[in-house]
């Protein structure tokens, strides 16, 4: 029973870390879609206000102030719940990379990291059916969301007195999370590709040595080495 809460916390872990590495990529990925006709602005300070914004997300202690975009007071507020979220996110983070990093060291030396290759492989097609489910209706999605997460309307906000809504529409946040859940599968992909070919190479060493270590033991407990 224990065994198995190592597998199934070591792939929750697993999941985490790569849903944080993809989270960052995409982030630095995402200024590349965000400019708009809806401005006035030219695209450089539309791009500048932008990573002002993913800067206060991610930067401890900052304050949010855009140079040219108009920002209420109610957005400010929205804004700050989702870098303590950000924030939080990040934390949560760093703990499941040194988790995975340690399951994973003690699933390889058990020689058990196939069943942390199994977990992951039937949690990645699980995970697929999600992204596929939420791109057929993801304004829906993206509003319940909203409301489940969020105790007030301070996230509705205004192209007027909000400017910053008309760099991140809807779509916008498709394609964001698209990406996301695209780069996570390519990692989730990835460990479990390597949790298989380690497995290889030990079975190879097990065929290969099948006794050297317990005769370098028993050479090694010899009195009469000498």
């Amino acid at each position: 029973m224990k065994f198995a809460k190592i597998v199934y916390g070591g792939s929750v872990s697993c999941w985490l870390s790569a849903i944080g590495i993809a989270f960052l990529i995409t982030l630095g990925l995402s200024g590349m879609w965000i400019t708009t006709n809806q401005l006035s602005f030219s695209p450089t300070i539309q791009h500048q206000e932008y990573w002002r914004l993913v800067r206060y997300l991610l930067t401890p202690g900052q304050r949010l102030a855009f140079q040219e975009l108009a920002l209420s007071s109610r957005a400010n507020h929205h804004f700050t719940e989702v870098k303590f979220m950000v924030q939080g996110g990040l934390l949560i983070w760093i703990i499941s990379l040194i988790t995975s990093w340690w399951v994973w060291y003690q699933l390889k030396n058990r020689g058990q990291l196939w069943q942390l290759s199994t977990v992951l492989k039937f949690s990645l097609m699980g995970w697929l059916i999600l992204i596929v489910m939420i791109s057929i209706d993801f304004g829906d999605w993206f509003l319940q969301l909203h409301q489940v997460v969020f105790t007030n309307h301070d996230w509705i906000f205004s192209p007027r007195a909000d400017q910053i809504i008309n760099l991140l529409p809807v779509k916008f946040f498709l394609r964001f999370t698209l990406i996301w859940g695209g780069i996570t599968s390519l990692l989730i992909g990835s460990l479990i590709g390597l949790a298989n070919q380690q497995t290889k190479q030990l079975f190879r060493q097990l065929r290969t040595h099948p006794t050297n270590n317990g005769g370098d033991q028993r050479n090694n407990n010899d009195p009469n080495d000498n």
